[in-house]
């Protein structure tokens, strides 16, 4: 099940506290004691998605429960309706049709509530990422640990010079300590999810494993509809159009002295000037959000197409080439140094997969930051959305290699 969107957040808390029990005195202590700290440590030990990182976050995190509170929510009234128990967000899907004023004193808590929620998911996907990442990257030390030892060994042989010798292993040691540096930031990634849950730096963290990568997307203009209802900006500039163009007929019904500023050098004074400068604005923010769905649409497009040829490609060619490769090394038909270099590129392709699908889920989620809310099961395929490519045409000097393309007799 994909995880629910910060979109739910802005549609469902606002009501909530209209539905879930009061809170107590207690809750709105600095940090969770009692049953409420029982449960969330019980939960906390779960194999986390980001769906229930970001449910764990808002009941654990202070700056999250400060924001529900704020809003009326509490972490007992969230547990207390089987906020974590549940296995998807079924409990808002109820509220998701309730329509959010665009002038409720609460929002800006809301959409800053939101911003977190988003920072919470990124965080969840680039540590989930690098979690998958870090048995690759010892293989691919293991891989450059052979590889050195053969150079040595060969060098010892006088089968190598010096100078190849120290070339390779300089290469073998650059590898390396770019290996070095991804693990780094995979321990980094990893403080980070923990920060933005609200967990201490030593916590004990079981995170899922990315999920393949959806191979279908929404049109263009069934993502403008979408956020033409859910992006708050949007929602406030269509809010106002009405208003604002019934105000302006009514007044040009009746005479108006225009000013003209660029002529007369002062800024426009009249309610006209002012109104007609809002609906550019609005205007302007629709091309702008528009032109934003339609690139990060691209990029999702292109994410998905990488990982795809990785996946379904090239890494079961790699895969081939490790086996046959030991089968010949096993027959005394290949060395050593192809097997070993046979396995490091396997690896190579492994690491670049898991990337890859990393990127994907990054991209989408930046698209759904520009809708500003759920991306639903698109129709269209992923493959679709990217132009085509030209098509391949064999180079003139193979023809005039072969006398113009005539046969020879």
């Amino acid at each position: 099940m994909l995880p629910r969107l910060p979109r739910v957040i802005l549609l469902a808390c606002l009501p909530l506290c209209l539905s879930l029990p009061a809170r107590s005195a207690s809750d709105t202590s600095a940090s969770p004691t009692g049953e409420i700290a029982a449960q969330i440590a019980a939960f906390g030990r779960h194999t986390l998605t980001t769906d229930q990182a970001v449910r764990l976050a808002l009941v654990q995190h202070p700056a999250a429960r400060k924001r529900l509170l704020s809003l009326g929510i509490s972490p007992r009234s969230l547990l207390a309706a089987g906020w974590l128990e549940r296995e998807t967000l079924g409990l808002w899907d109820e509220l998701l049709g309730r329509q959010i004023r665009m002038d409720d004193p609460r929002l800006p808590q809301v959409d800053a509530l939101i911003h977190e929620v988003q920072a919470i998911r990124r965080s969840w996907y680039v540590a989930a990422a690098a979690r998958q990442l870090a048995p690759h990257y010892l293989a691919r030390m293991a891989t450059l640990d052979a590889q050195a030892e053969l150079a040595r060994s060969r060098r010892e042989a006088q089968t190598l010079s010096r100078f190849d010798e120290a070339k390779a292993l300089a290469d073998i040691a650059e590898d390396r300590q770019a290996r070095r540096d991804e693990q780094i930031e995979t321990d980094q990634s990893a403080l980070a999810l923990r920060q933005a849950l609200g967990l201490p730096p030593d916590a004990i963290m079981q995170l899922a494993t990315l999920p393949d990568p959806l191979s279908t997307v929404s049109s263009l203009a069934e993502l403008d509809a979408i956020a033409r209802q859910q992006h708050i900006d949007l929602r406030r500039a269509l809010e106002a159009a009405p208003s604002e163009r019934s105000a302006v007929g009514a007044r040009m019904s009746k005479p108006v002295n225009v000013s003209l500023p660029v002529l007369e050098g002062k800024a426009p004074t009249t309610a006209l000037d002012a109104r007609l400068e809002a609906r550019l604005q609005s205007a302007e923010l629709l091309h702008r959000v528009y032109a934003e769905l339609a690139q990060r649409r691209f990029v999702l497009a292109r994410a998905y197409e990488r990982w795809h040829r990785l996946q379904q490609e090239i890494l079961p060619l790699r895969v081939t080439a490790t086996a046959e490769a030991l089968k010949h090394y096993n027959g005394m038909l290949k060395g050593v140094d192809v097997l070993i270099d046979a396995r490091a590129r396997e690896v190579a392709t492994r690491i670049d997969e898991i990337k890859a699908r990393r990127d994907y889920w990054l991209a989408r989620l930046d698209l759904e930051t520009t809708v500003g809310g759920q991306l639903p099961e698109g129709k269209e395929k992923l493959s679709e959305a990217l132009p085509p490519l030209p098509p391949t045409q064999a180079p003139a000097v193979e023809q005039r290699k072969h006398g113009h393309g005539h046969p020879r007799h």
